[in-house]
């Protein structure tokens, strides 16, 4: 862990800003070469999320990423700390307004031991869409997930059908499940979006968006 998360992870606990926020996720993630850091952050972070109860969702959603990166290192070491975060996501989500936050929040908990293999690929459902390559000729596409009515997808190459809720098991089942009962229909849909099925518009072979998503990492 760099000289500067303590200080940042400190800074979050008396006095928050989107830039410290920023500063962090740099620090642990987006430029983090060893996910052994991240860890060591985890209970600091539940601090914030327990301590600030306005910047418990931030504190999580990098817990999730965080956790997802470095699975099963977390689970082995720090299992208390894991379930609080879980805890506090739970709790963030039975109370989200926004269907980012809902999005945010579940890929959150699957980060934290839901299903951490999704910790860190739920983000499609969060924008929109996914840019995946074709299972059978090998093109690269793009597969909206149109639940979302996020624009930035809307000139993407194929539209995902979503699955019938009775069809869904597993890990679409519990997030799915997850969305509905946090009164979020948009990310609900997404969901079934992503465990449905789109088209190849090159070869026309039909697949499911979230087998590309997770053969593709």
């Amino acid at each position: 862990m760099s000289d500067a998360v303590p200080v940042l992870l400190e800074r979050l606990e008396t006095d928050p800003d989107p830039e410290t926020w920023a500063s962090l996720w740099d620090e642990l993630y987006h430029g983090a070469a060893d996910p052994a850091a991240g860890v060591e952050a985890l209970p600091r972070l539940l601090r914030v999320a327990e301590f600030q109860p306005t910047e418990a969702i931030d504190a999580v959603v990098l817990a999730g990423r965080l956790s997802a990166a470095a699975w099963p290192a977390p689970q082995e070491s720090q299992p208390e700390v894991l379930e609080a975060l879980r805890d506090h996501a739970r709790a963030q989500l039975a109370a989200a307004g926004a269907d980012i936050d809902t999005a945010y929040l579940i890929a959150a908990l699957l980060g934290l031991g839901q299903a951490p293999e999704w910790g860190e690929l739920f983000d499609g459902v969060e924008l929109g869409g996914y840019e995946l390559t074709c299972p059978d000729c090998a093109r690269h596409l793009t597969v909206r997930l149109p639940s979302t009515g996020t624009e930035d997808w809307l000139s993407a190459d194929t539209n995902a059908e979503p699955a019938p809720e009775e069809d869904l098991t597993g890990t679409a089942e519990w997030a799915y499940r997850a969305a509905v009962e946090s009164g979020s229909a948009a990310v609900a849909g997404a969901v079934r979006e992503l465990f449905g099925e789109a088209t190849c518009p090159h070869c026309a072979t039909l697949f499911v968006p979230a087998e590309r998503v997770l053969a593709q990492g």
